[in-house]
């Protein structure tokens, strides 16, 4: 049995390209079972998922996290990947479209009289993890605690390696050689993602952040979490010995009980 709530919910923004167009995003959202009817706010964590995911990935999260009293809130990215729910498709998704997905479900988010404003966190899962980082260096103030699971920081080198010069960048790409029927996204996410240094953002956000990252991983060498945790002001890396990206099986309860740890520390009763 559960000790949380579970419901669709939607959120709306603005497509800053037209104006005119409402963009929207599908997320799960868990509340400990009672939060509606007590007097006391919760803490909240907004959890993203990865490139070409949806928000299965980031579920096991967002789980832990609400069977321990938070209110989560896991969504699908605007085009963000396979099977989602919300507006869009891969060509229409860049790490700035999920920059601001993310700031626009904090917003959201805060907007329940049973969550905490002060004690809202990000939790990213690789892609998820870079614009994370992203949308708590632009938003500082409102982002308690960062928690970054596998945390793709290796984009901003990809895209330029893949694309030396940006005139070279075509219209369109697959992003995947093994799936490049499924992975074609399109020129502005290579812009986006090479005219967005993560570690110049990180000296920004001053506030806790935990990384977890396997010494295995072959798609984000460990290298790229050693980096960042000595970048951001206040860090701590967690290396699983023997981890692949995505810390799938035996490693994904320590990799939950390691997130749900920091995330109650970093949050403050209200």
């Amino acid at each position: 049995m559960t000790s949380y709530d579970e419901q669709d919910f939607w959120v709306e923004r603005t497509d800053p390209r037209d104006v005119a167009r409402r963009i929207r995003i599908y997320g799960v959202l868990r509340v400990p079972k009672g939060a509606r009817e007590r007097r006391r706010k919760f803490p909240a964590v907004v959890c993203a998922h990865g490139f070409t995911a949806n928000h299965v990935e980031a579920d096991p999260y967002a789980i832990g996290l609400a069977n321990r009293g938070f209110v989560t809130l896991s969504i699908d990215f605007f085009g963000g990947g396979w099977g989602i729910r919300s507006d869009g498709t891969l060509l229409d998704m860049t790490v700035q479209t999920e920059r601001d997905d993310l700031l626009a479900s904090v917003d959201e988010l805060c907007k329940l009289r049973y969550v905490d404003y002060k004690n809202v966190c990000l939790l990213g899962c690789s892609q998820g993890g870079f614009v994370a980082t992203m949308a708590a260096a632009a938003r500082p103030d409102d982002v308690r605690a960062l928690c970054l699971m596998y945390p793709a920081f290796v984009l901003h080198d990809d895209a330029i390696a893949l694309f030396p010069r940006e005139e070279d960048v075509p219209k369109t790409y697959a992003a995947f050689d093994f799936a490049p029927d499924r992975s074609v996204v399109s020129r502005e996410y290579n812009l986006a993602a090479r005219r967005t240094d993560p570690y110049r953002l990180m000296r920004t956000y001053r506030r806790e952040v935990l990384i977890v990252h396997g010494d295995s991983d072959a798609i984000v060498p460990l290298s790229y979490a050693e980096r960042a945790s000595e970048t951001f002001p206040h860090a701590r890396l967690e290396v699983m010995d023997g981890a692949d990206h995505g810390l799938r099986g035996d490693y994904l309860p320590h990799a939950i009980d390691l997130a749900v740890e920091f995330l109650s520390n970093a949050t403050v009763a209200s």
